[in-house]
């Protein structure tokens, strides 16, 4: 079944504009959803609800995939929908972890990658939206120059707490901040929602004696914090 075309509409104003949901309607949208006074701060949640019921659609990056954090991104990524690349510097690691997440999760869209030099970069990176680093600390894993070189690329997200940074031009306290025309987030910025799920997690063991948590049940949790 095909599905229903929807359009999300945010609007700053405390009402939503009349004139843009008409111009909707006669534009063939099926359903509108219409939210006013969207702040900042209260635009994430929506944004996440959009994304998370119809699944990823977005082609990332999974720059030090091999590691325990890399194959956890990955796998939850490809369980969402999205197209990931899974980037190391030997590619038979690479392909060994994308033949375990197609094996655990049916029909995912996984590939491996090599990025064992800066030339094997803009390759790995083409055509994709989301790019993740994971790689061992101390270790820039994609240069500046080629960031801003791909021009698909819109979220970046590095979540390497130790200098340098990862991903190069990225501060550890970025949290949507956009630098270059990406949206990115470091190491403490993604650190106070990673606090929270932390916490619930715990407090969810507490709530039964045969609770086990592995990776979808705590993403399960961190959905509910949204």
């Amino acid at each position: 079944m095909d599905k229903a075309t929807i359009l999300f509409q945010f609007d700053t104003d405390e009402r939503p504009s009349s004139f843009d949901r008409v111009v909707a309607v006669d534009s063939g949208v099926q359903h509108l959803f219409s939210y006013g006074g969207i702040t900042p701060a209260n635009v994430v949640p929506l944004v996440h609800g959009c994304i998370f019921t119809r699944g990823a659609t977005s082609k990332a990056l999974i720059l030090g995939g091999t590691g325990p954090v890399g194959q956890r991104v990955a796998h939850l990524l490809a369980k969402l929908g999205g197209h990931v690349r899974i980037g190391s510097r030997q590619k038979a690691k690479a392909e060994d972890v994308a033949k375990k997440i197609q094996d655990a999760v049916p029909g995912a869209k996984v590939e491996a990658v090599a990025t064992a030099t800066s030339a094997d970069a803009p390759a790995a990176l083409s055509g994709r939206d989301l790019v993740f680093a994971c790689g061992a600390a101390g270790v820039v894993l994609l240069p500046k120059k080629i960031r801003t070189a791909c021009p698909t690329l819109k979220v970046a997200i590095d979540l390497n707490g130790v200098p340098p940074a990862g991903i190069e031009g990225i501060e550890m306290m970025d949290k949507g901040t956009v630098r270059d025309g990406v949206t990115c987030y470091g190491a403490l910025g993604v650190g106070g929602t990673k606090m929270k799920v932390h916490k619930a997690a715990i407090a969810e063991l507490f709530s039964r004696n045969d609770a086990v948590l592995d990776v979808e049940a705590i993403y399960a949790i961190a959905e509910k914090i949204g």
